[in-house]
């Protein structure tokens, strides 16, 4: 996946999600509407752009011509903070938000995706310009059926979007597997169940600290050193090693974190930044002072 560039083609319908929320399953959302849809008509942060242009410019120009918005929610979408201890949804400039608050200016077909364990917000629970979006139809995505409500969100998207059925489609192979039950959707989907599972609100940070050890371990041999999700489960990793009473370590994992994004994503991407600003906390290198 290659993040910070130039978008390569026009792209019908943009995923949203939130990195730390629902990586792995917007993958698999991805990939499966990508066999529906065709690659030209799906667009996600990742890979629907080149290395070399700025990613603020290449996001707002997607957004500007996107026929539709799929939004993945996760468990966390809304209560996810930043190292302030405040939600990220509250601060005007969070992509999510911004992402969302276009398209609803558009009045673009949007469609609330929910992950298992996610609920969908309510009007009171959004900042005024993105409160629009509790009164969208919402659809959900359950990881062991995964497949079968992707295709159900398709199946939506191109009666709502008819144009989405006038592009070409890419021919399938007969024998060809569907994405769903690809190694790659599959890996994905299973990495995003273990995941969840180890950082719900009963971990135990030790036992979290543990389970994202083994996640990007398998991360890194299954998608690669240079899939943007091996930086992003690292970054985790740092986060629930702090909570485990390891700031030292934690601040080496958060370097380690940045420097893979910076050649993954490129240094002006909002998650390089993240991490950068992570580690470079002043209260966290107090507390690995001792």
């Amino acid at each position: 996946m290659l993040c910070g560039g130039i978008v390569a083609s026009v792209a019908e319908v943009f995923i949203s999600y939130r990195v730390d929320d629902a990586a792995y399953a917007a993958a698999a959302i991805e990939e499966r509407l990508v066999q529906r849809l065709g690659p030209a008509q799906v667009f996600r942060d990742c890979v629907g752009m080149s290395p070399g242009a700025r990613y603020p410019q290449a996001i707002r120009e997607v957004l500007h011509r996107c026929a539709a918005m799929v939004a993945v929610i996760g468990p966390a979408w809304l209560t996810l903070t930043d190292l302030e201890g405040r939600r990220r949804i509250d601060n005007p400039r969070d992509w999510v938000r911004m992402e969302l608050a276009a398209a609803l200016r558009r009045g673009i077909y949007l469609v609330p995706l929910l992950l298992d364990r996610a609920r969908m917000p309510v009007p009171d629970d959004l900042p005024g310009d993105i409160d629009g979006l509790a009164l969208r139809q919402y659809a959900t995505v359950r990881h062991a059926h995964l497949a079968h409500d992707v295709d159900r969100v398709a199946d939506a998207l191109e009666q709502a979007v008819p144009e989405l059925l006038a592009r070409p489609r890419p021919p399938a192979a007969p024998d060809a597997v569907p994405a769903a039950h690809s190694w790659r959707a599959q890996t994905l989907v299973r990495l995003e169940a273990v995941r969840a599972e180890a950082l719900s609100e009963a971990a135990e940070p030790a036992t979290a600290v543990l389970r994202l050890r083994e996640l990007v371990a398998e991360a890194s041999r299954v998608l690669g050193s240079r899939d943007p999700l091996v930086p992003a489960l690292r970054h985790e990793l740092a986060l629930w090693t702090d909570r485990a009473g390891d700031p030292a370590a934690a601040m080496r994992l958060y370097d380690q974190a940045w420097r893979e994004r910076v050649t993954i994503l490129g240094g002006n991407h909002p998650d390089t930044n993240s991490s950068l600003t992570a580690r470079n906390d002043p209260r966290l290198a107090r507390r690995a002072r001792g």
